[in-house]
């Protein structure tokens, strides 16, 4: 009996965007998140996304000419312990399918390098089947209060969820280790 592949290590936040036709001749589409503004084609966009977006935006303005609220997948950065939107990254809108988090919400897995109180430093790194993330990163995530004694061992691989924060930081409310997830 063949055993189960732990998930891969990822870092996706959904948030709802707006998207907005080209403001005149010689601008580009844009998706609004929060207080970014990601034009695509654009530098904020994650490598597989720049191929694909922009037809996927093209063919909603095409149905919505006004533009109008979106499903967003991005991929999380964080500075400090706050979301830091100028280096996350656009991945996807949802247009057609459903997404695969409900909005405000995100998922990490990743190897747990350092906890201090209620905070949490969760390494991310490639994996070596899809090969899109070009190196590690290092997130920074709060614990829920519910989650305060919950024994999370360093060096181990985490399934994270939870939400977004007003303040932008990312609360764990769920935190489970991966099997098989020593790396």
């Amino acid at each position: 009996m063949e055993q189960a592949k732990p998930p891969p290590f990822q870092a996706i936040l959904l948030l709802q965007g707006v998207a907005s036709p080209p403001k005149g001749p010689g601008h580009f589409p844009s998706v609004q998140v929060l207080d970014r503004t990601y034009r695509v084609p654009g530098n904020g966009l994650a490598p597989k996304a720049r191929a694909g977006l922009p037809g996927v935006l093209q063919a909603f303005l095409r149905r919505n000419p006004g533009g109008g609220p979106v499903p967003v997948l991005l991929y999380p950065r964080t500075e400090g312990c706050s979301l830091d939107l100028g280096k996350t990254l656009l991945a996807k809108i949802y247009t057609t399918e459903p997404p695969p988090l409900a909005p405000g919400r995100f998922r990490v897995v990743g190897l747990l390098v350092d906890r201090e109180g209620q905070r949490l430093r969760v390494e991310v790194r490639p994996n070596p089947e899809k090969g899109t993330l070009g190196e590690a990163f290092t997130l920074c995530l709060r614990l829920a209060p519910g989650l305060a004694d919950a024994p999370l061992p360093l060096g181990r691989v985490l399934d994270l969820r939870g939400r977004l924060e007003e303040d932008l930081s990312l609360l764990v409310e769920e935190a489970q280790e991966v099997p098989g997830g020593l790396r």
